[in-house]
């Protein structure tokens, strides 16, 4: 579990398996003090995110 503090940023990680069962690594940095920022990597490649309110 991992908790946002704010300071130093949250880091997660996981497993995910995909429909033909390929396992793909997750990984999640998620930071921020006056707005949450977020960056997310599958298989070592940075995913690009859109910010939706």
């Amino acid at each position: 579990m991992s908790s946002l503090n704010f300071i130093t940023p949250s880091q997660m990680s996981g497993i995910l398996t995909d429909k033909n069962g390929e396992r793909l690594d997750v990984k999640t940095n998620i930071s921020g003090f006056f707005a949450a920022s977020c960056r997310l990597f599958i298989d070592h490649k940075k995913v690009e995110m859109k910010q939706v309110k």
